[in-house]
């Protein structure tokens, strides 16, 4: 993985200060709109929405990955679809807290006080136990989603937990370079008078979509852009098969080989003998001429 391209890859493009302004607008919007629903679920959903073409940029392996803020429509739609599959992850994490307030609540004025810690230490457990789950899965749920834009595809637990598992080592680097991006951009807009927290807290959320769109991809081919397929060869989808196709393209090429030669020699044959056969006709008919010729005695008398 290239961290340092992570970090660097936002002021590489030509047009990184405008763009990184409108995402640091778009967040200030919807911290604005946080009380509305739907201005906060909009605004969520067009900065995941940019975040995802981040990470499929990075994935298609284009040089300049950092998008445009165009269509933002279809930013918004798939970003928040990408809302929806978060949401419903972390609902094991609410229903975690919601017994253990109440248990709190249920247990002031009470002499259960023992009961009542034990249960919520144990909830708290869970909770944190399931927080750790989520985070080292995270980038496998958000790759496995940016593959077809599916809801469903976020849900898909063989291929997300098989992914996690492949690339632990990958995830546990990500997760901690991320903990360090986050540390560092808000301190950098903390002396930015804070408001510059809406833009270095923009560009950490565009280094952890970088981050994760290099996970595992060392493990697959990669293209250059969407026009430019994946490599399909039978030798790069099943092994073996490739050398199972050298022998067998070996082998047309000798039996075409020996047919040619049997060509040449039937050829040959046939020549010959057609040969044969014109000379003893040829003599033959030599025969007969001069039989029928008359006798130079017989013509004198």
């Amino acid at each position: 993985m290239d961290i340092g391209k992570s970090i660097s890859f936002v002021f590489e493009d030509k047009q990184w200060l405008p763009k990184i302004l409108i995402g640091g607008l778009v967040l200030f919007g919807t911290i604005l709109l946080s009380w509305t629903v739907i201005g906060l679920i909009i605004g969520i959903g067009l900065l995941l929405g940019y975040a995802l073409e981040v990470l499929q940029n990075v994935r298609r392996g284009q040089a300049q990955p950092l998008p445009e803020w165009d269509e933002w429509g279809d930013k918004a739609v798939k970003g928040i679809k990408l809302l929806v599959v978060y949401f419903v992850w972390s609902l094991p994490l609410l229903l975690f807290a919601v017994p253990s307030t109440l248990v709190s609540f249920l247990g002031n004025g009470n002499n259960t006080g023992a009961v009542i810690s034990l249960l919520m230490f144990c909830l708290s457990c869970l909770m944190f136990l399931y927080g750790i789950l989520l985070t080292v899965l995270m980038p496998a749920i958000t790759i496995k989603f940016a593959e077809n834009e599916s809801i469903a595809d976020g849900f898909a637990f063989s291929d997300i937990f098989r992914f996690t598992r492949e690339n632990i080592g990958d995830i546990i680097i990500v997760v901690l370079v991320l903990w360090a991006v986050q540390i560092i951009a808000g301190i950098v807009g903390t002396i930015l008078c804070l408001i510059g927290l809406l833009f270095t807290g923009f560009w950490s959320y565009l280094v952890q979509a970088h981050l994760f769109g290099q996970i595992g991809l060392d493990k697959r081919p990669t293209y250059a852009d969407e026009d430019t397929p994946y490599d399909v060869s039978p030798q790069n989808v099943m092994p073996g098969v490739g050398e199972l196709m050298e022998e067998v393209g070996s082998g047309a090429e000798d039996a075409v080989v020996e047919v040619h030669d049997l060509g040449d020699s039937v050829l040959e044959t046939g020549i010959g003998a057609t040969d044969t056969v014109v000379d003893q006709s040829a003599e033959v008919a030599s025969k007969d001429v001069f039989e029928t010729l008359p006798d130079d005695s017989e013509q004198t008398s």
